[in-house]
């Protein structure tokens, strides 16, 4: 008869080529791969397994993540912060850098707000009017107290009507602003930032457009 593999005359009876070196039963020719298949089945079950188990838990890690949204800030006036997280978080500070003058803000809030809630807070600073004032007279008014920065989120709607009312006389500065909080669920301070903006005030009563109002 005929190998199977190689075509050349073997006994009737052989089980194995002599010269390729094959079974005659063609199944037994796969043996050899067995283990390897069977090492790689295991190999991708075994990862489809830690993939779905370590993703449920990422998912779990991102869907249940500390944040607090800060609908509205205004340092002289309300604000709104809006808690994200699956559990209740202290709301801490407002640490606002302004690095143009090199000065620091602080505002202590310390007050807790429960899973998906929102919190309003009035921050009692100091009353006055926005005014444009020229560069070259920050820092002297500055120093002597005359003039302080009002912070305002960085999309608050009192920006776009002091640009609406005053256009380029009115200068917006750029700050740093952080808010920190407790997180009860990780047992640890969290400190985020977000965009802010700050606008020079000098004290006064006159406020013929109503800004300071709104």
């Amino acid at each position: 008869m005929e190998c199977i593999a190689c075509k050349s005359k073997i006994p009737d009876a052989a089980k194995v080529c002599s010269v390729c070196k094959s079974y005659q039963r063609e199944w037994r020719n796969w043996l050899p791969y067995g283990g390897a298949v069977t090492a790689l089945v295991t190999f991708v079950l075994s990862a489809m397994l830690y993939m779905l188990t370590t993703g449920s838990d990422l998912w779990q890690s991102w869907a249940s993540r500390d944040e607090v949204k800060v609908l509205a800030f205004r340092s002289n006036g309300e604000s709104t912060f809006y808690n994200k997280s699956r559990d209740k978080i202290i709301l801490l500070r407002v640490e606002i850098e302004f690095p143009d003058f090199g000065t620091r803000a602080l505002f202590n809030i310390n007050e807790a707000i429960g899973a998906g809630e929102l919190f309003k807070h009035r921050e009692q600073g100091k009353k006055g009017v926005a005014q444009p004032i020229p560069e070259a007279e920050l820092p002297s008014l500055i120093n002597d107290g005359k003039i302080w920065p009002v912070f305002f989120d960085s999309g608050h709607a009192a920006l776009s009507l002091y640009q609406r009312h005053m256009g380029t006389a009115i200068r917006f500065y750029s700050a740093e602003a952080k808010l920190v909080f407790y997180s009860v669920r990780s047992n640890r301070e969290i400190v985020q930032t977000f965009q802010c903006k700050g606008v020079f005030h000098r004290a006064g009563k006159e406020d013929p457009l109503g800004l300071e109002k709104k």
